[in-house]
């Protein structure tokens, strides 16, 4: 995330250890249980309880969501160290589903809420997208050949 100092970037970090420290075995967590942990840390966001957002459901956590910026940063480091986890760090097609299956359970269990929140959700799983899973499915289209029906697009 370029946008964040790296300043930001280690308080946000060390944070997000705490955060992941605090629930009871991270790495074997249901999707559905880590999902709605960070529906609540999204929620609390939205509705400018970022203050407390971490602290409130976490307690020893004094980290506070300052910025769309980030909850950007927050969202992706946490789903990246648990996907990671869970696909025995390779990148995979169930890796990419799971990532941004996940960003579109938060946002459906967010609900209606503010233009930026959506957005910052909306652009985790984008920027997700471009930067890991396009490079991934580029070399198995030059691997195992493309689907012949995206020729016809043009």
């Amino acid at each position: 995330m370029p946008y964040i100092s790296s300043a930001d970037r280690s308080y946000v970090t060390r944070s997000i250890d705490e955060f992941i420290r605090s629930l009871p075995s991270f790495l074997n967590l249901t999707t559905e249980l880590l999902t709605s942990e960070l529906v609540k840390v999204v929620r609390d966001f939205a509705t400018g309880q970022s203050n407390h957002a971490l602290s409130q459901h976490y307690p020893g956590i004094g980290f506070k969501l300052k910025s769309y910026g980030e909850l950007n940063f927050f969202l992706t480091k946490v789903l990246f160290r648990y996907v990671l986890n869970r696909c025995d760090f390779q990148m995979s097609y169930t890796f990419i589903a799971l990532f941004t299956g996940i960003v579109e359970q938060i946002k459906k269990q967010v609900g209606d809420t503010t233009a930026e929140v959506s957005g910052t959700l909306e652009n985790v799983k984008q920027e997700f997208y471009a930067r890991a899973a396009r490079k991934y499915e580029d070399g198995k289209i030059r691997q195992n050949g493309d689907i012949p029906e995206y020729a016809l697009l043009g």
